[in-house]
């Protein structure tokens, strides 16, 4: 629900309420001194001095934007005390309310999307601009099939202050790369990591690092260990499961050189596109990876059967213990008592809060894909719905309960880091299978998966 209760801000004449993000809410707008419509961002978290500097910040990496893939920005106003961020109008959907809608797209119907994604990152790199927070419902498709990308809040550039303490890591959790984990540092390859977890979603419909718990799934994401997708869908074929595979490695310098190069690959596998060999090819880095494979073998290849892909799959796994699906790990640590339980308020969008320990705390925003509102339950007690926020100290263990009617419940239990970050976790309905359940191994034990970064200044 929006926040604001007025009919106007500034210039601006509300039409109706968009959506809201991390740091504010969007609406549709029109401009009464020139009667264009557009969007209008508007700064209603916590407007401390770091929040209007960040929203700053966004305004000035935005307004040195000219792509065809990126909403164009109009103009920063401060109207009545509020910050706003007055931009074009993208009309379309996001490429994650798609999906929920419809299922996962169709390789034919994904690569060229996801192709135009990857042009407008290129962009944004060759502009110094990393976007660090590229995800499906950052993506719009206008209703003339045009791509938009969205929501630069914690975008970096080379000309605009540093705003992140060291040691904390920003972002979504389910895309963040190994890096962003353990240092808090994300470049361009970071982008690429997130690209990778993108059209793993696109052409699959989940997460690849998604199911079980924070811990197990933050080892995942360390390791770079999923399900390649055609497991799920063998039509995606082994071309697709290559270029997302480069991505999706954990050590940066195995990942595609950059998404100049990542973009080369993707265009190869396009229907119609000439199978030649890239340019400036010199090494495994610089991309061609996909398009030499397609030479030999032809565009996307005729898929083979799932069990003999899965078969196929587990040897791989088995033989490249760092590659595997992680197994489960118990994280052991001292729970103090609650300090506070604040409930979600009634038609509010600000979750409930469960404040935990003394001294430095971090968050952890717990929310359920969909739109369900799940009951968040501790030591037996609904203590609030989703979206719902843990504060707690570095390397203190949270255990709680996800429920809602007619899907599984889901026990939580994980370490609390410096990451202030949000964690998706699905709810299975009942009657239907888990989709992670073709892990038919487990990785071992590791003695501590969470490791507080310290934080610095």
């Amino acid at each position: 629900m929006p926040t604001l209760q007025r009919s106007s801000v500034g210039r601006y004449r509300i039409i109706d309420f968009v959506g809201a993000g991390g740091m504010g809410e969007v609406y549709r707008v029109v401009d009464t001194d020139s009667g264009r419509i557009a969007a209008l961002k508007v700064l209603t978290a916590t407007r401390g001095s770091s929040m209007v500097e960040r929203f700053r910040n966004e305004a000035r990496i935005h307004s040195t934007l000219q792509h065809p893939g990126i909403a164009t920005m109009y103009g920063f106003l401060e109207a009545d005390d509020l910050p706003c961020i007055a931009m074009e109008f993208v009309d379309g959907e996001t490429i994650e309310h798609r999906i929920q809608m419809t299922g996962a797209m169709s390789v034919a119907a994904a690569l060229p999307v996801f192709a135009a994604i990857v042009d407008v990152v290129s962009y944004l790199h060759q502009r110094g601009v990393v976007h660090r927070d590229l995800k499906s419902n950052n993506v719009k498709i206008d209703g003339r099939g045009a791509v938009k990308l969205l929501d630069f809040g914690i975008a970096q550039s080379h000309h605009t202050p540093k705003l992140t303490t060291d040691g904390s890591v920003v972002g979504t959790l389910h895309y963040l790369s190994p890096e962003q984990l353990r240092t808090g540092q994300a470049g361009p390859h970071s982008d690429l990591w997130a690209l990778g977890v993108l059209l793993y979603e696109m052409v699959t419909g989940i997460m690849p690092f998604a199911g079980g718990a924070l811990g197990v799934v933050t080892e995942r994401l360390l390791k770079g260990s999923y399900v390649p997708a055609s497991i799920h869908r063998p039509e995606i074929g082994r071309d697709v499961d290559r270029l997302i595979a480069r991505c999706l490695r954990p050590s940066v310098d195995d990942r595609y050189a950059s998404a100049e190069a990542l973009l080369t690959d993707v265009r190869a596998l396009l229907p119609g596109e000439r199978r030649t060999p890239p340019r400036l090819a010199l090494d495994a880095a610089t991309s061609g990876e996909i398009v030499r494979h397609v030479r030999r073998h032809g565009a996307l290849g005729a898929s083979i059967g799932a069990a003999a892909l899965a078969l196929a799959f587990l040897v791989w796994s088995l033989g490249t213990p760092d590659d595997t699906i992680g197994g489960d790990t118990t994280l052991v640590s001292p729970n103090p008592p609650s300090r506070e339980v604040l409930p979600a308020r009634p038609g509010s969008n600000s979750p409930g809060e469960l404040v935990l320990g003394e001294g430095e705390r971090s968050t952890i925003t717990l929310i359920v894909p969909g739109g369900i509102v799940a009951e968040v339950v501790r030591d037996g007690r609904v203590i609030g719905t989703t979206p719902f926020r843990v504060r707690a100290p570095a390397g203190m263990e949270v255990t709680l309960l996800l429920r809602h009617a007619g899907y599984r419940e889901e026990h939580l239990r994980f370490t609390m880091t410096v990451l202030d970050t949000e964690f998706q976790q699905v709810l299975l309905p009942i009657t239907e299978p888990d989709p992670q359940g073709f892990a038919l191994w487990r990785a071992p034990r590791a003695p501590s998966l969470l490791t507080p970064v310290a934080l610095h200044g």
